[in-house]
């Protein structure tokens, strides 16, 4: 089943879901790091837990989160580790003038093909898929977000000391995703917190591949 309604009012008994690709440690620490030395605006609030959103689903019944983990499992089980390489730092919407997210776009060929291969072991299980209006998949590692200036309009602050510096090479890779995580995100005035609620790692040898200032 697909919709369109998964910032609904979650009622009683649901929770907020979103599947990801998890990065290696290293990786994540190095971002990280990056984060804190060129995010540094205030109107900006660093992305925490650094992973990769292959789907979002809204909010869905509890009793459902062990059917979304037995599908992702059932995919895992065969789906190779998606190369990733990172580039440097976009700005997102809702203008130019006025970005609202930052992130780090990735590239990644096999990520778009799980992301797919999810879309597919959904819907053969019967679960709902959150699909967004003229949004195609985009692979990135969301790092910041502007607060909000205007609660009703959802206007962001303004950023008047946008990221301008470039990753380090070692974070660019190409590294291998450790694996496929079903997470619960709880919108706080400060940030999303994420809880993991299962995961399914993927066939790859060591997991991360990461390399070194082209070593």
């Amino acid at each position: 089943m697909t919709g369109g309604n998964g910032g609904a009012n979650p009622g009683r008994g649901r929770v907020r879901l979103l599947v990801t690709l998890d990065l290696p440690e290293m990786v994540r620490r190095q971002a990280e790091a990056w984060q804190q030395e060129a995010l540094t605006d205030p109107a900006l609030r660093h992305n925490t837990g650094l992973r990769i959103v292959l789907m979002f689903l809204g909010h869905r019944p509890q009793r459902e989160v062990g059917r979304y983990l037995e599908a992702i499992r059932e995919l895992c089980a065969s789906a190779p580790a998606p190369l990733v390489e990172l580039g440097d730092v976009v700005a997102k919407g809702p203008t130019p003038e006025l970005p609202r997210v930052f992130a780090l776009p990735a590239k990644s060929p096999e990520a778009e093909v799980l992301q797919i291969g999810l879309r597919s072991v959904f819907t053969n299980h019967g679960l709902y898929i959150y699909e967004p209006r003229e949004r195609t998949f985009w692979p990135h590692l969301t790092v910041a977000r502007a607060r909000t200036a205007d609660h009703k309009l959802r206007r962001p602050e303004v950023v008047r000391n946008p990221p301008d510096r470039p990753i380090p090479a070692g974070l660019r890779g190409p590294f291998e995703g450790l694996r496929v995580g079903l997470y619960r995100s709880e919108m706080r005035p400060d940030g999303a917190r994420y809880s993991l609620m299962g995961k399914a790692d993927l066939p790859g040898p060591n997991y991360a591949t990461l390399h070194q200032g082209g070593g």
